[in-house]
């Protein structure tokens, strides 16, 4: 789930919450806690969030309309593929066409 994935990543249990609550409210409970102020775009206006809008297009062309799945297995196994050839082999123009892997190792 996208919470297990930040507390795997920030080392914090934002999903725990109370009984019928929203989890979505105690993630905004604990940006707040930290002093992250969460963005929204407005309805009907995917452009304010381009680059995820841009990634999600590429992934829906390139893994969804491009193959036929048996399974959610097969799914998730050509989705895994896609996303390491996306991260560290697919030059990226926003990333003046060096990887992401490639301009997270410039950065370091």
């Amino acid at each position: 789930t996208v919470a297990a994935t930040i507390n795997r990543i920030i080392g914090a249990n934002i999903y725990k919450r109370k009984r019928g609550q929203s989890p979505f409210l105690h993630i905004k409970t604990w940006a707040h806690d930290q002093g992250i102020e969460i963005d929204y775009i407005q309805p009907g206006k995917p452009a304010q969030n381009g680059y995820v809008e841009r990634f999600n297009r590429t992934c829906h062309e390139d893994v969804f309309d491009a193959h036929w799945f048996d399974d959610l297995v097969e799914v998730k196994r050509l989705t895994d593929k896609w996303l390491i050839s996306y991260n560290e082999e697919r030059p990226h123009q926003s990333l003046s066409d060096m990887t992401p892997v490639e301009t997270l190792a410039q950065a370091a």
